[in-house]
């Protein structure tokens, strides 16, 4: 029952690596497979990735690694630079003052109060001198 287990254990759409390939080898204990575990755990490792993780599981069919742990290795090298890869390629969020600016419901508006731009008479700083 554990080797039916262990051979239809496939990652998760959103699990990480370690998860996935701690999981496999806590499986593969009850398996009896002597010297052969780590290279069955690692060519199912490698195999069930899940379909996101396709360039992972090309890489590491190419460098065919000699264990279970040289594929976790490169698996997560594979998945931090396609993180750096992604964020190099997001937009630069602005600041928040500079949203800010573009949303005020008082931008271009006169105050009532000073005659000044970009704030209601409520918020104003200028102080009525009466003498």
């Amino acid at each position: 029952m554990e080797r039916h287990k262990l051979f239809n254990r496939t990652q998760l759409l959103d699990e990480d690596i370690d998860v996935y390939a701690t999981d496999l080898k806590n499986i593969s204990l009850s398996c009896e497979f002597g010297t052969l575990r780590d290279n069955i755990v690692k060519d199912i490792f490698s195999w069930n990735l899940n379909n996101k993780n396709q360039y992972i599981k090309e890489k590491i069919l190419n460098k065919n690694p000699t264990s279970i742990d040289k594929a976790i290795e490169i698996a997560k090298a594979c998945e931090l630079s396609r993180h750096q890869a992604k964020q190099l390629l997001q937009p630069e969020t602005t600041s928040s003052s500079q949203v800010h600016r573009f949303k005020c419901p008082a931008q271009g508006k006169e105050c009532s109060k000073c005659k000044k731009l970009n704030h209601f008479a409520k918020m104003c700083k200028t102080k009525i001198c009466i003498c």
